[in-house]
């Protein structure tokens, strides 16, 4: 049965009396941030990250070109070179090729750091300028004695990971260390989740705890998280649960998604839909293991005891995790984000 065939056919998940096991378990970490030692060696940084997406940006403009030319018999090949070529002039106007744009902003940062601690670009003012920064936000803070550079930028040429590695070698701030739990599906097509019973083995957590985790996960986690604290080598650590899985798709013939909460159980639709067609994708049960402050907010760790200690927390709650299928799928599939590892 094809998917096509399953959306017209299915209002809703059918009944499912088959329930989803943990298939097997992934570790990954989450980082974010670029710590420095001095608000000069933050600038610096800067500079550096600009020389490496203009020089980037050059190559990608000339594979264009070059790829043009081997195809000179294409009926549109001159309305694509002449675009091409357009393109090339606005970016020279909007300075692509000069250093004045960094320069500037390197300018109101050390003045913001100055009087505030603290920088933050806006989203409205990269969308505005329309450069090869275009949607990048950066954020500079304190930590401690310390300089914090964050580049958020989804459709950024070098990501902030790229730049910390193979142009700086640079330290990333770490925000929490998770443990993925990859279910497995229902009938090639559906999934059917228990909390309570996946992850039994996490046996400080109560009912009422996982209620709790239920209702945040129900709602897409909308209004915010949960943290779960617990001891481990005598540190308090948090964790929170997420749930990775299709929560949109809908049939052809109703307006609410396939994805809801039966009792105690979350099911949908193990699939999600791309303009080339359907790509099966296998739900897991997320674990994001941090410190956190009383506000139950994240707390940045750039010290070697306090990210080791993380990993052995983190490994501590892989290991109260019991596998339910002892065959991994022939199939994974794997998400890039940037600042997030999977480590099998």
């Amino acid at each position: 049965m094809t998917i096509n065939n399953i959306i017209n056919r299915y209002k809703s998940v059918p009944n499912l009396t088959e329930r989803s096991k943990i298939r097997y378990t992934s570790k990954m970490h989450s980082k974010k941030g670029l710590i420095f030692d001095s608000l000069e060696k933050l600038t610096d940084a800067l500079t550096v990250y600009d020389n490496a997406s203009r020089d980037r940006y050059q190559e990608i403009l000339n594979s264009k070109f070059l790829k043009l030319e081997e195809n000179t018999n294409d009926p549109n090949y001159m309305s694509k070179k002449n675009e091409l070529v357009d393109t090339v002039k606005e970016l020279e106007v909007r300075g692509l090729y000069s250093s004045d744009y960094i320069s500037k902003l390197i300018d109101r940062i050390n003045s913001s750091m100055i009087d505030n601690d603290s920088f933050k670009t806006t989203k409205l003012e990269y969308d505005s300028l329309k450069t090869i920064y275009c949607e990048a936000s950066f954020k500079c803070s304190k930590l401690d004695d310390n300089y914090v550079l964050t580049i958020d930028n989804p459709k950024t040429i070098v990501s902030e990971s790229e730049l910390a590695v193979a142009h700086l070698n640079a330290e990333r701030l770490t925000y929490t260390q998770n443990v993925e739990c990859i279910m497995s599906t229902i009938d090639d097509h559906w999934y059917n989740i228990n909390l309570k019973k996946s992850l039994s083995g996490l046996d400080f957590l109560t009912n009422e705890d996982f209620d709790e985790a239920a209702k945040y996960i129900k709602h897409n986690h909308i209004n915010g998280h949960k943290v779960f604290k617990f001891d481990h080598e005598g540190q308090e650590y948090g964790l929170e649960i997420t749930l990775k899985g299709n929560q949109h798709t809908r049939s052809t013939t109703r307006d609410n998604p396939y994805f809801e909460q039966r009792g105690d159980n979350f099911v949908g639709a193990a699939w999600f839909e791309k303009t080339s067609g359907f790509e099966g994708k296998s739900p897991e049960i997320i674990i994001k293991i941090g410190k956190y402050d009383e506000n139950d907010q994240l707390v940045p760790l750039y010290k070697q005891d306090d990210t080791t200690n993380l990993h052995k927390a983190r490994d501590y709650i892989k290991s109260k995790i019991q596998t339910e299928v002892q065959k991994k799928p022939k199939k994974s599939y794997k998400a890039n984000h940037n600042g997030n590892t999977r480590i099998n």
